[in-house]
């Protein structure tokens, strides 16, 4: 296992210690059992995270990726410089209000985080092609653009009917400037739906 596995999964396990501390805390302020067991979902996919990375040679962009939406349940952690659960007696209507109120958040960074865990692992991480084969009309692109709802700039729809603009060259750009054009033009689809599609595809030269 590389340091950077290493780090992953130490941070991933960080993460899920404060879980099991928020989740004492909302069971001493008496919170509704579902955002319990919204914990216990997170906390079980963490650990699922962590048995994957360990099991699995992924490289540094997975990582990076799954750390990134992982910080994001922490924004939802409104007791995180508490040290003891002592505050909570005498204010669990009060905590359990602020606590319930960050259930809808929590679930809307888990959903699509934990679907993405699991088309990851189903393609094997992309360590080879996957070819998905359909007749016209069959569903193929609106698949594509469901993967996309999840994978939000992790991912790009090309459609089938694309068309190739070339510019005339009449000067080289900066480099750091063209990487970032590179950048942008890479995470919209392109599906030609709109007027905008012909346009994304002309990089501009100067």
């Amino acid at each position: 296992m590389n340091q950077d596995t290493t780090n992953f999964i130490e941070h991933v396990l960080s993460v899920k210690n404060e879980f099991l501390i928020q989740r004492q805390i909302a069971i001493d302020a008496k919170t509704d059992e579902n955002l319990l067991d919204l914990y216990d979902r997170i906390t079980d996919f963490l650990k699922e995270v962590v048995y994957t990375v360990s099991t699995a040679n992924l490289k540094i962009n997975y990582l990076n990726q799954f750390k990134n939406n992982i910080d994001a349940f922490l924004g939802f952690f409104p007791y995180r410089a508490q040290t003891t659960n002592a505050f909570v007696f005498g204010n669990e209507r009060a905590i359990a209000a602020n606590l319930e109120a960050q259930q809808n958040g929590l679930n809307e960074i888990f959903r699509p985080l934990k679907f993405k865990l699991e088309f990851f692992k189903k393609l094997g991480f992309f360590n080879n092609n996957v070819v998905v084969v359909g007749a016209n009309g069959s569903g193929k692109t609106s698949i594509s653009n469901k993967f996309k709802e999840f994978m939000a700039n992790n991912g790009v729809v090309i459609s089938a009917q694309r068309i190739l603009l070339v510019p005339n060259f009449q000067s080289i750009t900066n480099p750091a400037t063209t990487f970032n054009e590179l950048k942008q033009i890479q995470q919209v689809d392109k599906t030609n739906k709109g007027s905008g599609n012909f346009q994304v595809c002309k990089m501009s030269f100067k």
